[in-house]
């Protein structure tokens, strides 16, 4: 929902082509970091389960990405 409200904020202050641009950057660090983690990893989801595993290392950007 965040990621969704910050890029309707966006495109209401500061047009469709930065709206766009937002979204395309936004999705291509999204496709980054799921290849780092792998896309068939638990933490590429948007609610890893983190139980018997460091949660720190399941935050990044990917479920917020995804949420758009």
């Amino acid at each position: 929902m965040t990621v969704y409200l910050e890029r309707q904020t966006d495109l209401i202050h500061f047009g469709k082509d930065f709206y766009l641009v937002d979204a395309t950057v936004g999705n291509d660090e999204m496709v980054s970091a799921m290849q780092d983690y792998g896309f068939d990893s638990n933490y590429t989801s948007l609610h890893p389960h983190v139980k018997g595993t460091n949660p720190d290392d399941s935050f990044s950007l990917i479920p917020y990405e995804k949420g758009f």
